[in-house]
């Protein structure tokens, strides 16, 4: 004090001088110093820029040391309560997606804390959705969490009695869901809706279809068939319709009800019952293969029925399509044309080959170039 005062204090509320160094008290963070010249008042707030990572620690934020490492109460002069809890809880952008405990339903948190931790310590990732899946009864749901593996057994109880679909076993109550109905061992005793009775012994739920064997005419009434099962009304026979249909074809379709070939007469008339037309075309004479097409004209497409074009001995022949031109003149002749011919005449002098044949040693032959027979 002497040298900075040239004397001593005279009294404890005099104020105590400063000299000319750094203060260097540490400040209330606890990692930096003071860097203001000696003084009486208090030490500046450390406005040292520190990091500052979000909650799920993958993003790091810069903000004054005093906002994140002053204690509580010194934070709380400093900043309103608002700008504590916006640096407390800072948030990057990044959504977790990790699949959750059910291994089903993924995390849509933003900035989770447990993004990339193992194990969840604080139990975060496990699934909040209700499973809600049918349980083994079959009337209610699962009302737990989502879950791995099987459902757990229904909890409900009844405090009703339990009997068969005849009313003659009963359970006594209490009775668990889910539980199946006691049978009495009889039958049935149901009328089924041909006013057979149910052949089945005493069950639950719809009875089967009728299976007595009736005979019953067929659907196109042709036919008496037998040992038909009773729940099958309308059986078939197999048998082509062939009935004449107002287009000029008769129907081809199996066994079906009388009058039912086609939905209605119009529907007929414009779409045809499907066969080929098979009416003879004017301008070739050939059968025409479209489709039916009652009441218009068949199409003026070329034909394309194929047919045998000759020469003019008839020997040689070549196969060509109509294409409504039939009148196709006759093909030139060849040596096979020739050959036929010549063998034609000596055919006819010698009254047939198989003469010939037999008397050719006792003929003396001439030969004759082919051109001058």
């Amino acid at each position: 004090m002497e040298s900075l005062l040239g004397r001593q204090r005279k009294s404890c509320i005099e104020p105590v001088p400063v000299c000319d160094t750094l203060c260097e008290k540490f400040l209330p963070c606890g990692r930096h110093q003071c860097i203001k010249q000696c003084h009486n008042e208090e030490c500046m707030r450390c406005e040292e820029m520190v990091n500052k990572g979000c909650v799920c620690n993958k993003t790091k934020t810069k903000f004054p040391c005093y906002q994140i490492y002053y204690p509580d109460h010194l934070r709380s002069k400093l900043m309103t309560k608002e700008e504590m809890n916006e640096v407390d809880t800072l948030k990057c952008k990044r959504v977790c997606n990790q699949v959750k405990k059910c291994q089903k339903h993924h995390c849509k948190e933003v900035c989770c804390p447990v993004r990339g931790q193992d194990p969840d310590r604080e139990g975060r990732h496990l699934c909040m959705i209700v499973c809600n899946k049918k349980l083994s009864c079959g009337q209610h749901e699962c009302t737990e969490f989502c879950h791995i593996g099987f459902c757990p057994p229904c909890k409900y109880v009844s405090a009703q009695p339990l009997f068969c679909p005849c009313g003659i076993a009963k359970l006594d109550p209490p009775i668990k869901c889910g539980v199946p109905l006691p049978s009495c061992k009889g039958p049935c005793k149901q009328k089924l809706p041909c006013e057979h009775p149910c052949s089945m012994l005493c069950h639950a739920g719809n009875c089967p279809p009728c299976l007595e064997t009736v005979t019953r005419l067929c659907n196109c009434g042709k036919e008496l068939m037998t040992n038909i099962f009773c729940h099958k009304s309308t059986p078939n026979c197999g048998q082509v319709c062939k009935t004449q249909l107002s287009c000029g074809h008769k129907c081809q379709k199996v066994c079906h009800p009388a009058g039912k070939c086609f939905k209605s007469q119009e529907d007929l008339l414009l779409n045809g019952c499907g066969e080929r037309c098979l009416k003879i075309k004017p301008e070739c004479g050939h059968k025409c293969m479209s489709p039916c097409h009652p009441d218009r004209p068949c199409p003026s497409t070329p034909c394309e029925a194929e047919l045998r074009v000759y020469c003019s001995c008839g020997a040689k022949w070549v196969e060509v399509t109509c294409k409504s031109n039939p009148n196709r003149p006759p093909i030139e002749c060849d040596a096979r044309c020739w050959k036929k011919q010549r063998d034609a005449r000596i055919a006819s002098a010698f009254g047939s080959s198989q003469d010939f044949m037999a008397n050719k040693d006792s003929i003396k032959f001439e030969y004759y170039p082919e051109e001058a027979i």
